[in-house]
């Protein structure tokens, strides 16, 4: 069963991937970003995304680096927070359309709206609390202790990043985008 789940995992993961990009071609089509210079933390920030996943899924393949012996219940609490995390990102991407950019771009798009229906309604950063989740997921599934420094990690990063967008996001929006702040969570209803 265990192998199952591996198996289940790499495929939703990979699908993410692809749903993923193929959603970003579509937005730029649309609404394109406005040009940045391409420094090497943007490089850095841009392919080291890559690179991480392609070390989960490695992982997820039978590289099991300080490997767990939480069994298969690990596993299994893993997978669900795969899944949940996965659902999560659809919902917000689908919500917010067009008005999706890179977390690396830190950038108003043309004709940008202030999304705050479904998911936002109540997360303000639904795709990092996705990531967290997904990512802590796939370390538990892969039965490694890597998921204590990646939930860790992938917090610190996603609070960072969240910051910079907020500030960007008030600026832009005003007021509206701070009423919006004090009437959402950051990442997890009633917790943050």
């Amino acid at each position: 069963m265990g192998e199952i789940l591996r198996f289940l995992s790499i495929i939703l993961l990979i699908l993410w991937a692809w749903y993923w990009q193929h959603k970003a071609i579509q937005t730029q089509k649309i609404k394109p970003e406005y040009q940045k210079d391409r420094t090497f933390i943007y490089l850095l920030s841009k392919y080291g995304s890559w690179v991480l996943d392609g070390f989960v899924i490695l992982q997820l393949t039978g590289l099991s680096l300080l490997p767990t012996n939480f069994g298969l219940l690990g596993q299994s609490v893993g997978f669900i927070l795969v899944c949940i995390g996965i659902r999560i990102a659809y919902s917000a991407r689908i919500t917010l359309d067009t008005n999706w950019s890179n977390a690396f771009d830190y950038q108003i798009k043309k004709k940008h709206e202030l999304i705050t229906a479904g998911i936002y309604n109540t997360i303000r950063h639904p795709i990092y609390t996705s990531m967290i989740l997904a990512g802590t997921g796939a370390e538990l599934v892969a039965e490694t202790y890597i998921f204590i420094p990646t939930l860790i990690l992938m917090f610190v990063w996603a609070y960072t990043q969240a910051k910079k967008e907020e500030q960007i996001l008030s600026i832009h929006f005003g007021k509206s985008y701070d009423l919006y702040m004090n009437q959402s969570w950051m990442f997890l209803p009633y917790i943050i």
